[in-house]
């Protein structure tokens, strides 16, 4: 009996940190949803590309102190492309630092592999967030801020 109170608990406790994780709404002043237009007033600087059919902005900014080179993907929607998904690529040693502000800002991770290659997931109502210590090449970190639309495009 004490181990099905305690496995409630647990349960209730999971549940209460996932609706208190903060849902990401897009990047910076750019929210998800918006127009190319939108995203090149909101960040100057900006520069948008088609490749391989798929349309995405680049910016080189920082991260706080952390230099990093940020892409928003554009989806199509009813012919109009629109921000679904942000992707954060960085410089390795500055891993701990994001995941730790990620984990400030979402809570807990819902999925963790801890190895040589860290990696954070966490999979919130209207999307998902994930950070990874090494992509390629090895010295190379990345992030994600994907809408579920986007996922199940």
């Amino acid at each position: 009996m004490k181990a099905i109170a305690m496995l409630i608990t647990i349960c209730l406790g999971l549940a209460t940190v996932a609706l208190a994780a903060e849902e990401p709404s897009g990047f910076r002043s750019v929210r998800f949803g918006a127009t190319e237009e939108q995203i090149k007033l909101a960040l100057p600087g900006v520069e948008c590309q088609t490749k391989r059919a798929e349309r995405s902005c680049h910016l080189n900014t920082n991260i706080g102190d952390i230099p990093a080179t940020v892409i928003l993907a554009l989806a199509p929607e009813n012919g109009i492309g629109r921000f679904r998904r942000a992707v954060i690529v960085f410089n390795s040693r500055d891993y701990e630092v994001l995941r730790d502000a990620f984990i400030s800002k979402f809570g807990q991770p819902t999925g963790r592999v801890i190895a040589a290659n860290e990696q954070c997931r966490w999979s919130l109502r209207r999307s998902i967030v994930s950070i990874q210590k090494h992509s390629f090449p090895y010295n190379v970190g990345i992030a994600a801020l994907t809408t579920q639309e986007y996922v199940d495009s």
